[in-house]
């Protein structure tokens, strides 16, 4: 019921505001292939959110959610355990909020649409993952720019009008916040205050909401960055994330039971770096993981041990990956999500082979594995299916469709046992 209560309200809204006004992988990668983006999409985009005396589609569409919740029992999860299993399965809106540039459209993906969000649902993903990257949309001070929160927002808006689970994390900020003991009183201030401006703006959303506090901590371009870190730099991690919780707690709200997202370094599935999360003392706490597993299937690395085919070997690794996630975590209580996973796509590599059947087979085992443990997973998608990049792409966000429906089928179907 409540998603039509929502869809009702977004087009309230778009009448309020009135005729003709427009609805408004991480790190972009060297030489690839992307649709332009045109000079009036730039334009438009820069238009999103004007400043105006009337009502915004936001502020509409906030009093709506506000209403329902006086009206339903705002605690709707007596613990994140309770919310993670209703999380099925999961797509990343990536390479759009996450840009480093003045606009969402600055990494080549097209502006984001109710339209979008949409064909994400009728897919069968019930969860949207927004990476946002918050530094380069503040002032020198920290004080996030409105419009962007506004924007933000409104992608959220969308989501909730599928009555979908939304996480919202801080994403590229790696060129300041360094997991560096040495630096860490300054990153530390920055980085809460970033979270109390969010979690402020953010909470009378109910539990569908879900915070992310870190995207992947680490030291870029260390000699351990991406196999687990040092002793000092979790320490720091854990840190960060003790005062993540702790700031949006103390805003109130419905922030008090949200659900609330943790991380080790780099986000890894390295056993080490998963080893030493130190988990707060908390009901609505769960830890969030990145398990492109295994590596040499998921990445191409042109060399280097590369394989496109699914084998024995493959499924092994996927098995040692979620007996350590049981051992540390599941049976222990602590529930997980991973929050970023995939496998590029390598037709037309080097070889020639078409891995579209193995990366079906690979997808659904990984799922079930996952789902038998009570863990969703959340898959990656830049944007990119064509080119030289990172070819994780799986929805055509232009076309509103399914660049590999039989992937999606595979992924969707494991989830829910089909």
């Amino acid at each position: 019921m409540r998603m039509f209560k929502y869809a009702f309200a977004l087009m309230a809204c778009m009448f309020l505001i009135g005729c003709g006004e427009e609805n408004v992988g991480e790190q972009p990668m060297t030489n690839v292939t992307m649709e332009t983006v045109t000079e009036s999409e730039i334009e438009s985009e820069a238009e999103v959110t004007t400043e105006q005396n009337e009502t915004t589609e936001h502020e509409v569409i906030s009093e709506v959610v506000a209403t329902e919740m006086e009206e339903e029992v705002s605690v709707m999860y007596e613990n994140a355990s309770q919310l993670i299993a209703n999380m099925k399965v999961g797509w990343n809106l990536g390479n759009t909020m996450d840009s480093e540039g003045k606009l969402e459209t600055s990494w080549g993906n097209p502006k984001t649409t109710q339209e979008m969000i949409d064909a994400v649902a009728a897919a069968g993903f019930n969860t949207i993952r927004i990476p946002t990257t918050w530094y380069c949309r503040a002032d020198v001070e920290g004080n996030i720019d409105k419009e962007w929160l506004e924007r933000v927002a409104e992608v959220v808006d969308y989501c909730y009008a599928n009555d979908m689970y939304v996480i919202l994390n801080t994403h590229h900020e790696g060129s300041w916040l360094v997991p560096d003991e040495g630096k860490i009183d300054k990153v530390e201030e920055k980085f809460l205050f970033f979270w109390k401006q969010i979690a402020e703006y953010f909470k009378e959303y109910d539990q569908h909401l879900v915070f992310e506090g870190l995207n992947e901590p680490r030291t870029i371009g260390s000699a351990k960055e991406w196999s687990g870190g040092t002793d000092k730099e979790r320490e720091v991690i854990n840190r960060l994330e003790k005062g993540f919780v702790e700031t949006v707690r103390a805003t109130g709200g419905n922030n008090e039971t949200r659900c609330l997202l943790i991380t080790g370094y780099a986000a890894s599935a390295d056993k080490q770096a998963m080893k030493a999360i130190e988990i707060p003392e908390d009901k609505y706490i769960a830890v969030s993981i990145h398990a492109y597993t295994p590596y040499r299937f998921t990445f191409y690395n042109n060399g280097n041990g590369d394989t496109k085919i699914w084998d024995e070997s493959v499924k092994r690794d996927i098995d040692i990956l979620f007996d350590d996630i049981n051992e540390l975590f599941i049976s222990k209580g602590v529930p997980v999500i991973i929050t970023e996973y995939g496998a590029e796509c390598k037709n037309d590599r080097a070889g020639g082979e078409d891995n579209l059947n193995s990366r079906c087979k690979w997808v659904a085992y990984y799922v079930e594995k996952a789902k038998e443990l009570g863990i969703p997973c959340v898959c990656w998608d830049n944007g990119i299916y064509n080119g030289s990049g990172e070819r994780f792409g799986i929805f055509s966000r232009k076309e509103l469709d399914w660049y590999e429906p039989e992937f999606v089928d595979a992924m969707i179907n494991a989830a829910y046992d089909e």
